[in-house]
């Protein structure tokens, strides 16, 4: 049987936050953790300064020397971290569960926060790519997009694209989510 993160809390008993700058310097809600990207490229850099720029980034780190990863909240707010998006994973293990996206552990995703996965290598999937693209942010968290494989929409309508194909992404999720069953594609789906 699988737990969401409100039954874990309620289980451990305590409102999650996960530091996030060593030494306390800051934390984050766990919960509101919508993704984790390494800050090891230029487009994570790209990421944090348009962020600045924004007003989303929130400042508690703005040594870059020091930025090992990106948090990504729900809200749209963007924590710098001192820490490698692995450490991050496991820290949140107890409340979420994240999966990686980026190959290479270059970031991953809260697996309660997708919303829809699109197979990237699909015929038609250029149209229906095209029309998410129009109605919603796009956050390019590597620099190679000919790696791209699959594009995965969250519950606040961001586009992260993955470089895993949508059947690798979709079992890899129902695995971290417990689940018994993986369903079996029907022709619809293909």
């Amino acid at each position: 049987m699988r737990y969401n993160a409100i039954d874990k809390i309620k289980k451990i008993g305590c409102s999650p936050f996960i530091t996030v700058i060593g030494r306390g310097g800051a934390g984050v809600p766990v919960l509101r953790i919508e993704a984790v990207v390494e800050y090891n490229n230029s487009k994570a850099t790209e990421l944090f300064h348009n962020g600045i720029k924004n007003n989303k980034v929130v400042k508690t780190l703005v040594d870059e020397s020091k930025i090992k990863s990106l948090i990504i909240l729900d809200s749209g707010e963007i924590h710098p971290s001192t820490f490698h998006y692995n450490t991050i994973k496991q820290r949140c293990e107890p409340y979420i569960t994240l999966v990686t996206t980026v190959g290479c552990d270059g970031g991953g995703m809260n697996v309660d926060k997708i919303n829809l996965i699109v197979d990237y290598k699909v015929d038609n999937s250029h149209r229906i790519i095209d029309e998410l693209l129009s109605k919603f942010i796009m956050r390019f968290t590597y620099e190679d997009i000919e790696r791209t494989k699959s594009i995965i929409i969250s519950d606040s309508n961001v586009v992260y694209p993955c470089t895993f194909n949508y059947s690798t992404i979709r079992r890899r999720i129902h695995i971290l989510r417990g689940d018994e069953v993986i369903p079996q594609e029907s022709e619809e789906d293909i």
